[in-house]
């Protein structure tokens, strides 16, 4: 970055963009002062944040060299706020809101007026600087010779930078005559010239083409996130005061802002200039233990992935496939230089458990360096894996270069914990959906892409995707082709049409010229990578030591207790899966009440564990958990023999065990679900070899499928139950498995995924079709027929919602219109709430915090000696720390939502706790919404009680398929 001159006009240098409005003293950073530390960070965004695969692919949209292009970008960054100076910002926004005072409002316009400025003597109102910016920037890039077609997309980017892109018609709207004379125009055009200079575009070659949506995106999201990192004044102090022009000397100023900004991005932890090791580990090196067959085979395979691709990977639970996905991101890592990595899993628990694994794995990989990694979803701050990390970030943080006296390790900077900031951070793990979001439109969706660009970005559990997830998941795979990402699909179950749609979305997107798919004849398990070069597919061998094939045996829900009373007996642990909250409950009380006590570990012989438990209890549950029916870790973290594992024990659970947490059980009774979820839960029995077994009757391990035939002879399913899970699928499954006595998760997986998942003209349902009995044929139809009608509107509303795929469209689809518009003077307040933004299909559900006294009094405990807001004031704004103490109340519900506002005042301006609902409890912890009686019961969770008459209604049921229960 070039230093400007030092002659920059008065008018100029008395233009403001930044206030003190917290500490609301006179102080002020000037216009131009905050050009030139945006411009800075900008520049170290281009050239460590950005990949190279990303500044070529942007360089070679615009027609120039990379370092041409950089030159644009950082122009981009530094013009950004071009539209304050105008009327509307630097009078009517500073006096909107009672910001400053009437005699204030005077001494600033006599400042202006002997700055050289025109200031009418009227009331001036606030003004939308950001579409100033995109007026202003397109007439001045027309003065620098810059195409039509160019300057209106570059004024787009700059427009955009609050979260959404300008519409059609907010752009010809914009009328500039009245934000200011001649003198406002030339105070702008002395600003042009200082990002002209600072830039270094002067001379340099003009952009040829206007940039497509994927380039636009990417720069938009180098200009927002580069304001943000140059609005925080703890980086970049406020220099002037509002009332006077800014007299310092510029090019010294420039040189200060360049040092500020290296030492801001090491201050936030933002480590994307941690550079790449020399070569990628092997296996054994990064996970200290020899591969499995198939990810020794995955090894062999990855010198033919040298640039960004798709892998997806299909293999039986337990069989390693995330440290085979960690694997693969490392090598993009040092092959093409990719950032860092994006861990997406379906629930907010599967998220914690990877983490688990992810934050040592990142330690142990970067011995003595400080890696950025954050856990994202609604929950995240509770989580109490972070805590070391977040304490080693704020040492960071505090020390005035960023650099910390330890010898490294992995932080959770706090500035990445703002909405939209979570994917920035070079490591991250959490719910899809906070990658989805970016499919769906969303406020300062370019920032959540420009986040992913360049990244490895792993979808565990996509066989749990509902109807809704698969429509924006495809969106999203191509937007990854588009930005340079590599994405790693795992599952246990994949049906081959989803193989072949992921393949040409990514492709799609990458713009491969061909039309190759993934050879259908390859045997499961297997392996499938798709780069520019072709599509690979290798069958792989499972682990010569997996467990046997599996016993089934179908029992009516009346056997229950009697089984489980022989395995216990056996000295098993079992696991009891039940579809519904409120089954798992009654469930659970009925087993504690024939086998109370406690198992030979100290912990209760009959557990459970479940969603709806406050968050707090929750964690404290699913630790419980993991520890007793998970394995143990040695020094270097490999899986061994769990010593404290219990002999006999009986765990009650919803579904939410059966994915991405590592669990091993004796034996598993379970409802009938899909067949791809049964074979998932499958992979909770007999899991680790190293762990004694017992057996079932005829000493293999068994799963106990419960079912109730109707007079019609097929199972009869509740209501709720057929709202969770399509009944076409359910019944194919009764008839796929039909008087088997047993399945493989090696050798009959597909066979039986294709039968239940396959289109009906396909050869697995045609097959399927013809066995049945002629007298179900006519159920199969109608059932089918439900199912592609809900499925097809699902579908259609998936694809309305989502945002163009990439290069089409006008760039406004890509953020929306909706939402409220962020605070101009802080980057750091939320706009719209994502609340309920539609990343899933699913009845609507809201979260309760759970509290005690009044609105106007709440206390975080029955006997009222733990006030919820330390201020006492429900009104203000919560802090940090009482935000995480009252998500530690929190507890999901399925439940309709209504437009009565049930939160409490201080919460609208947060956007965790917006959209959550207050409900207070009785010192009893009874409580009401609406037709829901409430009871918090420390032992089962949150019991829940429909009030209206012959309801079947599924508030108390699981999570629909893709939820998390």
């Amino acid at each position: 970055m070039v230093a400007p001159e030092t002659d920059v006009s008065r008018p100029a240098r008395a233009l403001w963009a930044k206030t003190d409005l917290e500490g609301m003293t006179d102080q002020t950073h000037p216009l131009v002062c905050h050009m030139i530390d945006t411009a800075a960070v900008g520049t170290l965004v281009w050239s460590r944040v950005f990949s190279d695969t990303n500044r070529e692919a942007i360089a070679a949209d615009f027609g120039v060299s990379v370092e041409v292009a950089r030159a644009w970008a950082v122009f981009l960054a530094a013009t950004h706020d071009l539209g304050k100076a105008c009327l509307g910002f630097q009078i009517g926004r500073l006096c909107s809101h009672g910001r400053i005072s009437r005699g204030e409002e005077g001494a600033v316009r006599e400042s202006l007026r002997s700055a050289g400025l025109t200031i009418p003597d009227r009331q001036i109102g606030p003004s939308a600087h950001q579409e100033i910016s995109f007026a202003a920037l397109r007439d001045a890039l027309e003065s620098l010779g810059v195409s039509k077609p160019v300057r209106i997309r570059l004024a787009e980017v700059v427009g955009g930078h609050h979260g959404r892109f300008l519409n059609p018609k907010a752009r010809h709207d914009v009328n500039l005559l009245s934000e200011g004379d001649k003198t406002w125009e030339a105070a702008r055009a002395d600003l042009v010239a200082v990002a002209v200079m600072i830039s270094r575009i002067g001379g340099a070659p003009l952009p040829q083409k206007p940039p497509n949506t994927v380039t636009s995106a990417l720069l938009a999201g180098l200009v927002t996130v580069s304001d943000w990192i140059a609005s925080k004044p703890e980086l970049f102090p406020y220099v002037a005061r509002v009332d006077q022009a800014f007299t310092s000397d510029l090019s010294q100023y420039a040189d200060d802002s360049q040092d500020r900004a290296s030492k801001a991005l090491q201050r936030l932890g933002w480590t994307g200039d941690r550079p790449a090791p020399d070569e990628a580990s092997s296996f054994i090196e990064l996970f200290h233990q020899k591969p499995r067959p198939f990810q020794a085979t995955l090894e062999t395979l990855l010198p033919d992935l040298p640039e960004p691709g798709l892998v997806m990977i299909e293999a039986p639970t337990g069989e390693g496939k995330t440290e085979a996905a960690l694997l693969v991101a490392d090598h993009w890592g040092v092959e093409r230089g990719h950032r860092g990595l994006y861990f997406a899993l379906p629930t907010r628990a599967t998220s914690d458990g990877i983490a688990e694994r992810l934050l040592p794995h990142l330690q142990a990989r970067y011995p003595g360096e400080l890696v950025g990694a954050q856990i994202l979803h609604g929950r995240a701050a509770l989580a109490k894996s972070l805590d070391e990390a977040r304490s080693r970030a704020d040492q960071v943080w505090a020390a005035p270069t960023g650099l910390s006296d330890d010898q490294g390790g992995v932080i959770a900077g706090r500035w990445f914990s703002y909405r939209r900031r979570g994917l920035l951070a070079p490591f991250g793990v959490g719910t899809v959906d906070q990658a989805l979001l970016a499919s769906i439109g969303v406020h300062h969706s370019y920032v959540l892409m420009a986040g992913l660009a360049s990244k490895t970005v792993i979808f565990d559990e996509v066989h749990a995707y509902d109807v809704v997830m698969n429509v924006r998941f495809e969106t999203l795979l191509a937007w990854l082709g588009a930005i340079g990402s590599s994405a790693v699909v795992l599952s246990a179950t994949l049906p081959d049409r989803m193989r072949r749609r992921f393949v040409t979305a990514y492709a799609s997107g990458a713009q491969w010229d061909r039309d190759e798919e993934p050879d259908q004849a390859v045997p499961y398990p297997r392996i499938t990578a798709a780069t520019r070069t072709g599509v690979t597919t290798l069958h792989v061998e499972a682990s010569p030591r997996r467990r046997p094939e599996v016993a089934l045996q179908w029992i009516g829900p009346d056997d229950v207790d009697d089984i489980v009373a022989e395995r216990l007996a056996a000295g098993d642990c079992v696991a009891v899966l039940c579809h519904s909250v409120n089954d798992a409950q009654k469930t659970y009380r009925r087993l504690r009440d024939q086998h109370s006590g406690v198992a030979d570990d100290g912990l209760p012989l009959v557990d459970i564990f479940h969603a709806r438990f406050l968050e707090a209890d929750k964690e404290d549950r699913r630790q419980r958990v993991v520890s007793r029916f998970g394995p143990g870790h040695d020094a270097d973290g490999r899986a061994i023999r769990n010593t404290s594992r219990p002999r006999g024990a009986v765990l009650v659970a919803t579904s939410i065990i059966e994915q991405s947490l590592d669990l091993d059980f004796d034996a598993l009774i379970s409802p009938l679900a899909p067949v791809d979820l049964l074979i998932q839960r499958l992979g909770r029995v007999w899991r680790h070899d190293f762990n004694e077994r017992t057996g079932g009757s005829d000493g293999r391990p068994t799963i106990w499928l419960t079912h109730t035939l109707g007079s019609d002879r097929l199972p009869d399913f509740p209501r709720w139950e057929t709202l969770m899970y399509s009944r076409h699928r359910l019944l194919r499954t009764w008839w796929a498995l039909g008087d088997r006595a047993g399945f493989s998760d090696v050798a009959d997986v597909e066979a039986l995924v294709e039968a239940v998942y396959a289109d009906d003209k396909e050869p697995a349902a045609i097959a399927l079709f013809a066995r049945i009995d002629a007298a179900f044929r006519s159920v199969w139809a109608s059932t089918a027929a439900d199912e592609e009608c809900q499925r097809s509107g699902q579908r259609s509303g998936a694809l309305r919602g989502s945002i163009p795929l990439p290069r089409e469209g006008d760039l406004s689809a890509l953020t929306g219109q909706d939402g409220e518009e962020h605070d101009a003077l802080d980057p750091e307040v939320d706009g719209e709430s994502d609340a309920n933004l539609d990343t899933r299909d699913g009845d609507q559900s809201v979260t309760l915090i759970c509290l005690y006294g009044s609105p106007r009094a709440p206390f975080l405990d029955p006997a009222g000696r733990d006030p919820a807001f330390v201020a006492a004031d429900p009104t203000a704004h919560p802090s940090a720390e009482e935000v995480r103490r009252l998500l530690a109340r929190s507890v999901p519900v399925r439940h309709r939502t209504s437009a009565d506002n049930r939160s409490l005042p201080g919460w609208a301006q947060n956007s965790v706790l917006r959209g959550c609902w207050a409900v207070f409890l009785s010192p009893d912890g009874r409580g009401q919404v609406d037709d829901l009686s409430l009871a918090i019961d420390a032992e089962v969770g949150l019991k829940i009680v429909r009030r209206s008459r012959g309801s079947n209604d599924p508030t108390s049921a699981a999570q629909p398929r893709g939820g998390e229960n």
